[in-house]
């Protein structure tokens, strides 16, 4: 189960959100689409306000990321609509941060020569006024925020099945922070893929590091969870157990210089 949760206070007492607590739920997978709920500051909670803004309207199945940049709030879902929903929704909604009204639904981020999706909505990243880049199980994608459309992905970026649906929960994209230069995302199998945010272009992959398989007699590999930047802008990377997604983490971090990218291993006693 996937929950994201935004704070947002601003001093606007006209419109009803921006103050308070935005809360992204998956919800039940099987039974109905996801939903999004408001704490206000006083406590007071408000349901399923994408629905309520948006009659008629719903977001997509199994929503996964959510996130607020240049004024408009960015809903990623895996897919269009859950199994057991009646209406469909879909991988990327884009809506006004203080109304919830809906600018924008995209149900298919990226398809195939037969119009298949190719793509699950993993997470998003406003890169600057202009573009944002859309994590997918499937690589990442640039959306151009003035035509509220999704373009090319970024080459090497991709998941090797090529379809994006061969094994579950694999080579997906997680987390993305910008920096000055360049952004840094994580993907589930190569490690930390570093973009150069001017041209969109992948200038290079760090791998996650390795250990000896005691039972199989082997190395192998461990994989990254996520990234943050602190505010003195070091980069702090989670180190996953191995690659299979199963949430088990190793007691490090790596520190990352975001100029340089050279790193440090802390270890958490």
């Amino acid at each position: 189960m996937s929950v994201s949760i935004i704070a947002v206070c601003q001093d606007n007492k006209e419109t009803e959100y921006t103050d308070g607590v935005f809360i992204v739920n998956e919800d039940w997978y099987g039974h109905q689409n996801s939903t999004i709920n408001f704490i206000t500051n006083k406590g007071e909670w408000i349901y399923r306000i994408f629905q309520k803004e948006n009659p008629g309207k719903e977001l997509g199945c199994t929503s996964q990321y959510g996130t607020i940049y240049g004024g408009k709030f960015y809903l990623v879902s895996k897919q269009e609509k859950d199994p057991g929903a009646k209406i469909t929704g879909s991988r990327l909604a884009v809506c006004n941060a203080k109304t919830m009204k809906c600018l924008k639904e995209i149900q298919k981020i990226a398809t195939d020569d037969k119009g298949e999706s190719i793509a699950d909505g993993r997470s998003f990243l406003g890169v600057n006024e202009k573009k944002g880049y859309v994590g997918t199980s499937n690589g990442i994608w640039v959306y151009d925020m003035e035509t509220m459309t999704i373009g090319k992905q970024i080459k090497g970026t991709g998941n090797p099945n090529g379809s994006g649906y061969g094994k579950l929960y694999y080579a997906q994209i997680g987390t993305m922070v910008r920096t000055e230069d360049y952004v840094f995302a994580i993907h589930q199998n190569d490690g930390l893929k570093i973009i150069d945010a001017d041209a969109d272009t992948l200038i290079k992959t760090v791998a996650p590091p390795t250990y000896y398989d005691e039972k199989k007699k082997k190395t192998r590999s461990r994989g990254f969870g996520s990234i943050v930047q602190s505010k003195d802008g070091n980069l702090w990377i989670s180190v996953a157990y191995d690659v299979s997604g199963n949430g088990a983490t190793v007691p490090y971090l790596i520190k990352m210089n975001p100029y340089t990218f050279a790193t440090d291993t802390l270890h958490i006693p």
